[in-house]
């Protein structure tokens, strides 16, 4: 009598593989695409939030010279920040590396902004505005690298 050597494995449905998805799992996405995504929209954000802090521009005023300030500078800051290497695996959650990077793709982007905004919209956003807008971004975008290097370090990623 032949005996099977067969193993049944359970099946597993999509949705459990979507919760079983973990934080080191999401740290440690081979791609570049989501960290790039998730930056941009934080960068967009905290631009917009540092500009209303500004003593020129009116608090959750959305006129056109500051959406396409917004806009430049996070296209400015990201074309750094990967030509830098800002979101490289290896350097992911390195955080002196990140400080340097991200310092380096804020100055960047802050002499780009300054210089579109100079030619473009000089009256309408104020260097002021600008750059209470910046230091908004590399407060928050270093603050984020930050916890996800803490992150790292509470939940280290076992091969």
């Amino acid at each position: 009598m032949a005996v099977s050597r067969t193993i049944s494995v359970p099946h597993v449905s999509r949705f459990r593989k979507l919760i079983a998805f973990g934080v080191n799992d999401v740290l440690f996405l081979p791609s570049r695409f989501p960290f790039v995504v998730f930056d941009a929209i934080c960068i967009f954000a905290l631009f917009l939030l540092g500009s209303w802090e500004s003593r020129f521009a009116q608090w959750g005023a959305l006129d056109h010279p500051l959406l396409i300030s917004c806009c430049v500078f996070t296209a400015c800051f990201e074309v750094a920040a990967i030509g830098l290497g800002f979101y490289d695996r290896s350097r992911r959650f390195r955080f002196i590396d990140n400080v340097k990077t991200c310092f380096l793709a804020y100055i960047i982007a802050l002499v780009a902004m300054l210089s579109f905004v100079y030619f473009f919209y000089y009256k309408g956003v104020g260097r002021q505005t600008v750059i209470y807008g910046s230091l908004f971004v590399l407060v928050g975008i270093l603050f984020i690298k930050a916890l996800f290097a803490i992150l790292l370090r509470r939940y280290p990623y076992r091969f």
